[in-house]
């Protein structure tokens, strides 16, 4: 018993290392420049990446572009309204079409003005609004609220040293519902957003106004009508926190992250905080490489671990793209890279239950040309035992109640094994007729994680109701319910 015991730990050990392979990679636009500020994962399964480009508009235009799971264009369309146009935020509508935050200069010498636009199913405009400021706005993020709604967060541009941050709050149309500035008396940038479950916000940014003369990741956490609650403040006196990004974690906790400047070894290199809804920080912790390395984003993986990209300088390129998976505790399992000899990285990384992972960013064909760039690779399915140490193991089956309910229009569904087994996870109608199978084959014990974005096995959105979400495991099926309401 002890050596096969010994055995099982090496082979997990061994499977914790296996590096992904690669199934694709593409790169997307003219023969010009294209920056890439975004990215994000749709309902039906296909990807958004969001920037500018000098390609097909001059001097600067909105371009975004559609692909689906294998890299293959469904569309691209370029966007503008006068002189230079930048997107700072993507996301999708509670109607499951693309809609992007930015901001643009009518005319030259012109004020900025933030600027929200929705696509229609063939990526061309089917709205688009302008929003104003004594000076010019400046675009940080989006989110979509529960509400079908979106909420925008940028700063307004100052003479001196001060920039005011701003939240706006829309309708499903983009309309202005209601808006508001916080901050303190120094440089105050929000760059990323997301609502909490009270109606709320939980906003990342950097700020100039802890002192010191230098930027600190900033953590903003507002009410439903963007009053501020609390104000957190991290980071070191050495150097500016840079590109904060954010994501919640599976227990309903918070994430923030930047590139800072270590303590000891000197490097830029990934900083996290995780903190609570209430502002009380659970930990800080460093993801360290061989070098510097830059981040660029961060996603909560189906396994309760986490994916961050980024880039970061290797021997004889620029820098690379580059994608590494955490577990459960923030422990580095493995690290990806791709690109060319430029300068390449990733703004957005997604990884699917069936454990396939797609990374969003730019790749740099020359110095003076760039195109957008997406890559796909297949981690193995055991790669999900390294967040299930032998001996903490499930106790049983276990199938959780999905969050949030009611939904609209993805929801997140929990369940343990305690043993390797085979495994379905199904979504049913009332009448018990069968809408969309989310997983079958084998898994290993452990704790998971599946969602389900209200559509069914063609790919159709659902009607609001009540479903049944079921999970057989060998001889063992348990049966809950669950509401979308649009």
């Amino acid at each position: 018993m002890f050596r096969l015991a010994v055995c099982l730990f090496a082979l997990l050990a061994a499977t914790v290392a296996a590096q992904p392979s690669k199934l694709w990679d593409s790169t997307y636009g003219g023969s010009d420049v294209e920056f890439v500020e975004c990215g994000a994962k749709m309902s039906d399964d296909a990807f958004v990446i969001s920037g500018y480009s000098q390609s097909f508009g001059a001097p600067a235009d909105v371009y975004v572009v559609k692909i689906d799971l294998n890299g293959n264009t469904v569309w691209s369309n370029t966007f503008g309204a006068g002189w230079y146009d930048y997107t700072r935020g993507i996301a999708e509508s509670h109607d499951n079409q693309v809609v992007v935050a930015g901001m643009h200069e009518l005319s030259a010498g012109a004020n900025r003005l933030a600027w929200l636009f929705k696509t229609d199913a063939s990526g061309a405009i089917d709205w688009q609004k302008n929003y104003y400021g004594a000076q010019s706005l400046w675009m940080g993020g989006l989110c979509a609220t529960a509400d079908s709604g979106f909420a925008l967060a940028g700063w307004t541009s100052t003479a001196g040293s001060s920039d005011d941050a701003w939240l706006i709050k829309t309708n499903a149309a983009g309309d202005s519902l209601w808006s508001t500035t916080f901050g303190r008396t120094g440089v105050d940038r929000p760059y990323c957003l997301m609502q909490h479950d009270d109606g709320g916000y939980m906003i990342g940014g950097v700020s100039g106004s802890y002192g010191g003369g230098y930027y600190y990741l900033w953590i903003v956490r507002t009410n439903d009508v963007g009053d501020t609650l609390w104000t957190r403040f991290y980071g070191n006196s050495t150097a500016s926190e840079q590109n904060p990004v954010m994501c919640r974690a599976q227990d309903g906790n918070y994430i923030f992250g930047c590139t800072s400047k270590h303590p000891t070894r000197g490097d830029l290199l990934p900083y996290f905080v995780k903190i609570t809804p209430a502002g009380d920080t659970v930990w800080t912790k460093w993801v360290l490489y061989g070098g510097p390395a830059w981040l660029g984003s961060i996603y909560t993986s189906p396994d309760h671990g986490y994916l961050i990209g980024g880039s970061r300088s290797l021997a004889g390129v620029s820098s690379q793209m580059m994608v590494t998976k955490l577990n459960a505790d923030f422990d580095s399992v493995w690290t990806v890279y791709t690109g060319g000899s430029g300068s390449e990285q990733a703004v957005f990384v997604h990884e699917a239950s069936t454990r396939e992972i797609v990374a969003i960013g730019q790749w740099d064909l020359s110095q003076t040309t760039s195109q957008y760039y997406a890559a796909k690779w297949q981690a193995s399915i055991l790669d999900v035992d390294d967040n299930t140490p032998i001996g903490e193991l499930p106790d049983g089956y276990v199938l959780k109640a999905n969050y949030p309910n009611p939904f609209n229009p993805v929801t997140t569904i929990d369940f343990s094994l305690p043993e390797r087994t085979e495994v379905s996870i199904d979504i049913f109608n009332v009448q018990g007729q069968l809408v969309k199978r989310l997983f079958d084959g084998y898994m290993p014990a452990g704790d998971y994680s599946v969602t389900w974005n209200g559509r069914d096995q063609d790919g159709d959105p659902v009607a609001t109701g009540v479903y049944l979400y079921r999970l057989t495991a060998g001889d063992h099926s348990q049966t809950r319910k669950m509401i979308l309401l649009k």
